[in-house]
């Protein structure tokens, strides 16, 4: 194809990265946007150059010139923007997390594969020369079969009340598990090669609820912590929280709450193991482990700069980006076994699903 022509839905902070992200690449034009609020987009228009402008996103399908969208909406509307968008003849870019069901998922992925077009979930952290370098070292076994990797977020007091308070929300699709959780789970996942799971176990707990403003529904876990097995017989643990009454770094000095960067991905093999936060390399037998850094690629692009390029490139060849939509669904049914285990207190099996 000569040129993508894409359009943006939503233009909060992640709409605002997809569209600076598509911009810088030769052969895309960010052609349209669609959003509700009039002075946000005309924000919007004047930063990033003339284009459509639409109220609803369904009318910008129906009017614009556009064959590509990025789906930057809250939440709950991604299944249903994705699934607008395919049926307008759009390939999609979605934010994290893809939808809130697996069920959902797998409708978006079918309908991607019955129409030819690309979907691609957005998770720019993959696009990291950190997590990047750390796969290419297990793909190439150099720490030997990986069985366990673990992975956390801790947030002391920062909790995204978002506008009207969906994040804590539970049906308005809030909470940890789907906000931090997809990041942390993935995080240490796509390292590991993304093995398919087979079964999860996790505690859900909400713990700050009295924190809630005035009219803010607070239903939504504020903590997660779980573990989930996969075919290959590895294993994964995570915590992630938005509160936290914790013992250890305290705050940044920014509304109070813990560094996000106060966490850990680290991976597990029989040979050795990675650090991929701190670029590290720990190798060693019986004499002793000796640590290393992992040298890392200059001038790399990364985040949604690369995540765009990927999105692109999947567009032209025709061919399936690395977030796929088979792993997102995947992602999807481990969100939501954990979720169901978090609420039945048992663990929970993940059925192989074909799409």
């Amino acid at each position: 194809m000569a040129g993508i022509r894409a359009g943006v839905m939503g233009i909060g902070w992640p709409g605002r990265m997809h569209t600076e992200g598509l911009s810088k690449l030769r052969g895309v034009t960010v052609a349209a946007v669609a959003e509700p609020d009039e002075h946000r987009r005309s924000e919007y228009v004047a930063q990033y150059g003339p284009m459509a402008e639409y109220k609803d996103y369904r009318a910008m399908l129906r009017k614009a010139d556009i064959d590509a969208a990025a789906v930057a909406l809250p939440t709950s509307m991604h299944h249903r923007a994705c699934v607008d968008a395919l049926k307008a003849g759009c390939h999609v870019i979605c934010e994290k997390p893809p939808t809130t069901t697996a069920r959902e998922m797998i409708e978006i992925a079918r309908l991607a594969r019955k129409k030819k077009l690309t979907y691609m979930f957005a998770r720019q952290p993959r696009f990291r020369p950190d997590a990047l370098v750390a796969r290419r070292l297990v793909q190439k076994k150099k720490i030997g079969h990986v069985y366990h990797a673990e992975s956390s977020w801790i947030r002391c007091r920062d909790i995204p009340w978002g506008k009207g308070g969906w994040f804590v929300d539970k049906k308005k699709g809030g909470g940890v598990l789907l906000d931090l959780g997809v990041h942390m789970i993935d995080n240490a996942w796509f390292v590991m090669g993304c093995p398919r799971p087979v079964e999860a176990f996790a505690g859900t707990h909400v713990a700050f609820d009295d924190l809630a403003p005035p009219g803010v529904s607070y239903t939504a876990e504020d903590m997660a912590t779980g573990m989930l097995r996969f075919e290959n017989g590895a294993t994964l643990t995570f915590t992630v929280t938005f509160a936290l009454n914790t013992v250890g770094p305290v705050s940044d000095g920014v509304k109070g709450h813990v560094n996000p960067q106060w966490g850990t991905v680290k991976i597990y093999g029989k040979k050795g193991g990675i650090d991929v936060w701190g670029k590290k390399l720990a190798m060693g037998r019986r004499d002793g482990v000796v640590v290393s850094d992992i040298k890392m690629p200059k001038n790399a692009p990364g985040g949604f700069d690369a995540q765009a390029k990927e999105f692109a490139r999947a567009i032209r060849a025709g061919d399936e980006p690395m977030n796929s939509p088979a792993q997102a669904v995947m992602l999807m049914q481990m969100l939501d076994a954990l979720k169901k285990s978090g609420e039945t207190r048992r663990s929970v099996r993940i059925p192989k699903v074909s799409v």
